[in-house]
């Protein structure tokens, strides 16, 4: 299109005497350019002056026989541009309303101010100084400093206050009927005290406007064991008392409270070990939406699955060397009895639950509250034996049961039952930076329906069952001691501190 690409020319020459100057002709005026037509972009080189296609039907004929004549060179004055074709500077796109748009060089080294300070508020506008992080990505971890609820038990342990200070087997033996009796072990014994252990929770929105996300977490509460260890050269007495149904031969009655000497005085000597152990763990994963978004606050509600696992243990030894007035075995006997009862609970369920924060400036406050319902697993395994090494012999004889895990109750056994685990968390935190959050705060868990060891103890034991039992001794009729599944609930609750990481 010539009107699109005109270059204006100066008009042909006039012959003229050589005597005579030639008169500079005036500049040819531009075609009018259209309103309609799209502004060019400008070049890049330096600005030549435009030169004008003559239209090849308005050009006049020049002959050709005629010599050229010398000219002056013309003078040309270039045209406004059209109002149409001029951008006020502030129009063009940019971060200010002015300046070509901010672009990004590569997405796979971003700078150190975006890995620091790219935060920006709920609606997408950038923050200042200061003011939190968008979540998108969290990720925290904590220090867990809890308490667990201790395990019962029955009375594992006894000593004699006989008057005079010897006890005799017809008054201090240490049994529960005794009144010279004392409890050295009991109920209550066992899982308390302080566990500490580390929690781990990371989050992430899905979409740019955070209204749908995911998020999960996992903790670990450390192992904790609770040895304890009562030794007695023959007096002070050590028992292990347990209820018997057999009759006693010689008065015909249920013997009733009865109990295993450890340490006798002219009996024996011994040293009765229980150990203890407890490790609790879980973890969840969840989907979670957006429920309310501003400046300062936001709520969210999840829905996902939960798992945890408490693993505990109780072991009962005895180490005992008979004396001279031990009727049951030559002096110097060497006997070791132990009760091994282990509990497993695994919990597999759905959840529900909210989560929102609140702040004001840099100070925070978060909270969490979830309920889950599903079924847990439970997995009961009671092991016993005796062995016994007499003066003189290479080979000690091992028997099959203990005195609580003896006979009915040995072996492997496992149910499901329906729990329900609720959890609340609450913390304070302070945004050190607008990514890092330092924190601490409470935390409570509750979960019903589990087994721990002391509670499966059945204390009723048919000595019949019990390696090398009292002569005369005839079997009482009840399968005892039984497979209990005594349901407890646990709770564990404390104080946690954690620093949170947010982009």
């Amino acid at each position: 299109d010539a009107t699109l690409d005109w270059q204006p020319v100066a008009p042909p020459p006039r012959r003229v005497p050589d005597t005579l100057p030639m008169p500079l002709p005036k500049p040819a005026e531009p075609p009018p350019v259209k309103p309609t037509e799209p502004p060019r972009a400008l070049p890049k080189e330096p600005l030549q002056p435009p030169r004008l296609l003559p239209d090849p039907k308005s050009e006049p004929k020049v002959p050709e026989a005629a010599p050229p004549a010398v000219v002056a060179p013309a003078e040309c004055e270039l045209p406004t541009a059209p109002p149409e074709l001029m951008l006020h500077y502030s129009r063009l796109p940019g971060k200010h309303g002015f300046g070509s748009a901010p672009i990004h060089l590569s997405s796979d080294y971003p700078s150190v101010h975006e890995l620091f300070a790219n935060h920006r508020r709920a609606g997408g506008a950038f923050a200042e100084a200061g003011e939190p992080a968008i979540d998108r990505v969290r990720v925290a971890g904590e220090y867990l400093l809890w308490w667990v609820n201790p395990a019962q038990t029955p009375v594992l342990a006894t000593t004699t206050v006989a008057p005079g200070g010897v006890p005799t087997l017809a008054m201090g033996n240490g049994f529960l009927d005794d009144p010279t009796t004392r409890v050295l072990l009991g109920s209550n014994a066992f899982g308390t005290g302080q566990r500490q252990g580390f929690r781990v929770r990371g989050s992430a929105w899905l979409d740019d406007c955070a209204t749908c996300g995911i998020d999960g977490s996992l903790f670990y509460l450390g192992r904790k064991s609770t040895p304890t260890q009562f030794s007695s050269p023959g007096n002070p007495v050590i028992t292990r008392p347990f209820f018997s149904p057999n009759i006693d031969p010689t008065t015909g009655q249920v013997i009733g409270e009865t109990g295993e000497i450890v340490a006798f005085p002219n009996f024996a000597t011994g040293t009765l070990s229980v150990q203890a152990t407890s490790l609790l763990w879980g973890a969840d994963v969840n989907v979670k939406k957006s429920l309310c978004r501003g400046c300062d606050y936001e709520a969210s509600a999840f829905a996902g699955y939960r798992f945890l696992s408490l693993s505990e243990s109780l072991t009962i030894t005895e180490y005992i060397t008979s004396l001279a007035g031990n009727p049951m075995d030559p002096p110097g006997t060497q006997v070791v009895v132990q009760d091994s009862f282990r509990t497993q609970n695994w919990f597999n369920g759905g959840q529900v639950g909210v989560a929102g924060e609140r702040s004001w400036g840099r100070l925070t406050l978060d909270g969490r509250a979830s309920l889950a319902l599903g079924a847990t697993h439970q997995q009961l395994d009671i092991n016993g034996f005796q062995m016994r090494v007499q003066p003189g012999a290479t080979t000690p004889m091992v028997f099959q049961g203990g005195l609580l895990a003896v006979g009915p109750n040995l072996g492997r056994f496992t149910r499901d039952v329906f729990s329900v685990v609720p959890e609340v968390t609450l913390n304070l935190g302070y945004r050190v930076t607008p990514n890092l959050k330092v924190y601490g705060g409470y935390n409570f868990l509750f979960w019903s329906n589990v087994i721990r060891p002391g509670d499966q103890i059945d204390r009723t034991i048919d000595v019949r069952f019990v390696p090398n039992p009292p002569p005369g001794i005839a079997a009482s009729g009840q399968n005892r001691p039984q497979v209990l599944f005594a349901q407890s609930d646990l709770w564990v609750q404390g104080v946690q501190f954690g620093l949170e990481w947010r982009w």
